[in-house]
């Protein structure tokens, strides 16, 4: 069996569409907020804003940059021969072996992976990362299989649910899952992903906050209200409850990326909060 993208340059295009949107959806799903406790003067006050609303697209980047890398390793992953030789030959033990071992082997490359695999499209588990899933039905639900199919079909390119709780290790991941298909372009498989948000959490970490030696930032998945990263650890996966959180929330849930902007708001003194 072969790969069945036979237009490569417009598949090519119609993926960086899709890619695109995708950013925009999780980058307004997982709104990126930085806080200083300072009363400033008017002067101060927007030289505050405009270091926030920096470290804030700078830190936006960076997400948008891991979504895309992880959209790209599902797409190389699902490329290989071996993918489709099991799907050509599911009995056979021989190449069920193979794509086992490519995909053990792919999955070592990856940092914070917690799984990559291939399943039918009934959502058996044909290979995995994790050996023990093989065999794991992931959606035996019919509705929620069919809800997943529809995303899946709906998209042209990868499907990306954004931030979820693993129901295997109970861990935040970021989810993805991309159709594979036969020579005449129906759904045989899935190819699915799981990327552990502690890696994303660790490059935001990394970059520095000039100038905002009293800042804080936080990163929520706008969709849920969830914490994503808080620095109170006891609060990641929690719902936001503070009033300023959900007034920020409320800002960015239009589905366009241009959705930043600043607020300010009483805690124990005057804040400033940028996000994007």
């Amino acid at each position: 069996m072969k790969n069945t993208e036979k237009t490569p340059r417009r598949y090519t295009i119609g993926f960086r569409i899709t890619v695109t949107l995708l950013v925009i959806q999780i980058l307004v799903f997982t709104g990126l907020f930085l806080f200083i406790n300072n009363t400033v003067s008017s002067a101060s006050y927007e030289n505050a804003v405009n270091n926030l609303q920096t470290a804030a697209a700078d830190r936006a980047e960076i997400i948008e940059n891991y979504i895309q890398s992880t959209e790209d390793t599902l797409t190389a992953y699902l490329k290989a021969q071996q993918i489709y030789d099991l799907f050509e030959n599911p009995d056979d033990a021989e190449k069920t072996a193979a794509a086992q071992k490519y995909t053990e082997n792919f999955g070592k490359d990856i940092s914070n992976l917690e799984g990559i695999y291939i399943s039918s499209w009934d959502t058996t588990t044909l290979a995995h990362s994790s050996p023990e899933t093989v065999g794991k039905v992931t959606r035996p639900d019919e509705a929620r299989r069919k809800q997943l199919h529809d995303a899946i079909l709906a998209t042209d390119g990868v499907y990306n649910t954004g931030v979820l709780i693993s129901p295997s290790s109970g861990k935040q991941i970021i989810s993805m899952y991309k159709a594979i298909r036969d020579e005449s372009g129906n759904p045989i498989g899935i190819g699915g992903i799981g990327i552990l948000t502690a890696g994303l959490v660790d490059k935001l970490n990394e970059l520095p906050l000039n100038g905002l030696s009293h800042a804080e930032y936080y990163l929520l998945n706008a969709n849920t209200g969830e914490y994503i990263f808080n620095p109170d650890s006891e609060k990641i996966a929690a719902i936001a409850e503070e009033a300023y959180m959900s007034d920020i929330l409320n800002a960015v849930k239009g589905g366009n990326s241009q959705n930043s902007g600043s607020i300010t708001y009483k805690n124990g003194g005057e804040h400033i909060a940028a996000y994007r």
